[in-house]
C-alpha cells in the first residue's frame, strides 16, 4: 500500500523528523533542515535517533507544568 511517504524506514524517519521539529519549536528554536533518509544507514542507527528524541522530549516534558501556556 502506497502511503505518499515511501517505505516503512522512510514513514520512521519522517516519524522521527516530526518529534524533533515540534519539540524543538516548543523549546524556542526553528529547524532549517530535516533529518535525511541518506542519515540513517541501518535500522540501528535510526533507533538509536528515535531514543535520544524520546530522551529530549521527556526532559522537555518534564519542565511544564500545568499552568503554564504556550499561547498567550
Amino acid at each position: 500500500m502506497h502511503n505518499g511517504i515511501g517505505s516503512i524506514f522512510t514513514t520512521i524517519v519522517h516519524m522521527v523528523n516530526a518529534s524533533w521539529t515540534w519539540r524543538s519549536r516548543w523549546e524556542g528554536s526553528m529547524p532549517t533542515q530535516v533529518l535525511l533518509v541518506a542519515d540513517f544507514t541501518t535500522l540501528q542507527s535510526i533507533r538509536t535517533r528515535w531514543q535520544e528524541e524520546e530522551e529530549l522530549m521527556q526532559s522537555f516534558l518534564a519542565t511544564l507544568h500545568d499552568n503554564e501556556q504556550f499561547f498567550q
